[in-house]
């Protein structure tokens, strides 16, 4: 979500693509002697910055993981990231109603002056219910990976069990990368 037209709401403008690159390289050097990293698949464009090409590189030559959520749940994971600023920096309210508007073409009058009522009254849910259901779902849909066809594994995360048995997935996954499992069967199905 940080690659839509809401990606700039709550980084710092001062943020500038050197410094973001900067902070990367930092935080990529933790884990130099690592044998597996895991990252969050994201667009080029993560609010006013953007992914080096080497490291979109990467990524799209990575292995990958696709973890399905229930509406419900992602509805309140992008609350939760959004408005946590609500309450110490006002400001977050009218960049998210810039945002909205900004939209207002592509969701069409109907659709966006229902999800603009919603915004109004405050019922930030509702809004982020609308926008997925009606707007960023069916535009994902429309790409290869949004049927899981580019995944190695698909994962369900819609409760506290499915985190714990995702964190479970992950460290078995990870020994067996550790002991070279994937990388020689991989090599295997490659032509």
């Amino acid at each position: 979500h940080r690659g839509s037209v809401f990606g700039h709401v709550g980084i710092p403008e001062t943020q500038t693509q050197q410094r973001f690159e900067a902070l990367l390289h930092q935080e990529i050097e933790k884990y130099k002697d690592a044998s597996v990293v895991f990252v969050e698949g994201e667009s080029r464009r993560i609010g006013p910055v953007g992914l080096p090409e080497p490291w979109m590189m990467a990524m799209q030559q990575g292995r990958k993981i696709w973890v399905k959520s229930s509406l419900g749940v992602r509805i309140q994971r992008i609350l939760n990231e959004y408005l946590k600023h609500q309450t110490s920096d006002q400001k977050i309210v009218p960049l998210l109603e810039e945002a909205l508007m900004s939209l207002r073409r592509r969701l069409g009058d109907a659709l966006f002056i229902r999800i603009h009522d919603h915004f109004c009254r405050q019922e930030y849910a509702n809004v982020v219910h609308l926008l997925l259901e009606n707007y960023y779902d069916r535009n994902y849909k429309h790409s290869s990976t949004a049927q899981g066809d580019d995944f190695d594994w698909v994962v369900t995360h819609d409760s506290e069990e499915d985190q714990t048995s995702i964190i479970t997935f992950i460290q078995r996954l990870t020994l067996s990368f550790e002991k070279g499992y994937f990388r020689r069967r991989y090599a295997e199905s490659t032509p």
